[in-house]
């Protein structure tokens, strides 16, 4: 079934010995060192978000932005992102201005990958290798999330609701025979002390275990959660494993973006399913979106959804990717007296900034 994509089975293993083994195998520091942060220590619990610059790009602002608005100003958002790149400190810094109320951290690493493959899947599941060194640096719960949500209502009754627990996981019912959905890695809540450190230990190596194995990675996040989570009175000391009310999700798939039920506090985008995009344009999710944004080095408005999935791929022009840089040198090259350069639908400037560097006529315009 997992050769014909029915089932991630490759990745399945719940047998005692090898969850005892996986959950005492020794695991390898990623965490960044992190200096004192009086914000840190003064908030409530941790919001914990991990992803690569295309996730942040599509799904910072409106994630942040629905959370400001649902009063979590006494929480902490830790942002850890994969291969920054040249663009992404500016743009980190345009959404911590927009985001003053909310307290922001933010931890990079940068890592090589053998395929497009391997790289998504290291994108999917390094949150829960770095679960357990989040909770221990802060010392306080932690509530781990997926970036392509919005947050409709304050999260700490959440938290506090699953006070005396150790662990609590959001499960689907209705999946008995898909043991890869059963858990949904969409959140995750831990609070501080070694029953958790042992469940999310044996969680991180579960997921490095198969991740270093090469192949599809499909749903090895959730995996990983599904096994230790039945593995847990084998552990020393077991965890106390609560659960996360799965009518606090809607799923956009599932229930669209309009009326909503009243209790929603997640609305999830599952963006890794291809038709889910279109929940991009709907009104619940540009609610959220600024008015511009920064991206690649321009100014655009902060309702698109096309930029960003064309320039990621183009070159760079004076520390800008740039639109139609190959059309606009041919009409370069065709065009054997200069005077007036007219850019006529300009909309953010593409060809006025380039013209602006190699035209040697009289003056440009732009007209948008």
């Amino acid at each position: 079934s997992a050769a014909c994509r029915l089932s991630p089975d490759t990745n399945i293993r719940l047998g005692p010995a090898c969850l005892d083994g996986l959950c005492a195998a020794a695991r390898e520091r990623r965490l960044p060192d992190m200096p004192p942060d009086s914000a840190a220590a003064q908030a409530a619990a941790v919001v914990f978000v991990s992803g690569d610059c295309r996730y942040f790009r599509r799904f910072c602002h409106a994630l942040l932005a629905s959370a400001a608005a649902h009063g979590n100003e006494a929480l902490l958002w830790h942002f850890h992102i994969i291969n920054p790149d040249a663009w992404f400190e500016e743009e980190f810094a345009e959404v911590r201005d927009a985001h003053p109320e909310l307290q922001l951290r933010l931890t990079v690493e940068k890592r090589d990958f053998g395929s497009v493959a391997e790289a998504k899947a290291y994108f999917a599941c390094a949150r829960f290798l770095l679960l357990p060194e989040i909770l221990a640096a802060y010392g306080k719960p932690v509530l781990q999330i997926d970036f392509d949500l919005l947050i409709l209502g304050p999260l700490q009754p959440l938290i506090e609701s699953h006070r005396g627990e150790d662990v609590a996981l959001l499960r689907w019912p209705g999946n008995d025979w898909r043991l890869w959905d059963q858990v949904s890695a969409s959140a995750v809540l831990a609070w501080p002390g070694s029953a958790a450190q042992a469940f999310l230990g044996g969680v991180a190596n579960y997921v490095a275990h198969f991740l270093g194995r090469g192949g599809d990675a499909w749903f090895l996040d959730q995996i990983a959660l599904y096994a230790l989570s039945g593995h847990a009175s084998r552990m020393s000391p077991p965890p106390r494993i609560g659960s996360i009310p799965p009518e606090l999700f809607a799923n956009y798939r599932v229930a669209g973006a309009e009326n909503l039920p009243a209790n929603t506090l997640f609305w999830s985008v599952t963006y890794n399913i291809e038709t889910n995009a279109q929940a991009l344009e709907s009104d619940l999710f540009r609610r959220y979106l600024p008015t511009t944004r920064r991206l690649f080095g321009w100014t655009i408005p902060g309702s698109d959804q096309v930029f960003q999935s064309y320039l990621a791929g183009l070159p760079v022009f004076k520390g800008r990717k740039l639109w139609e840089m190959d059309t606009m040198q041919l009409c370069l090259e065709k065009t054997q007296r200069r005077r007036r350069a007219l850019d006529i639908g300009g909309h953010i400037g593409f060809w006025s900034f380039w013209l602006a560097v190699v035209w040697r006529g009289e003056r440009i315009g732009l007209w948008s």
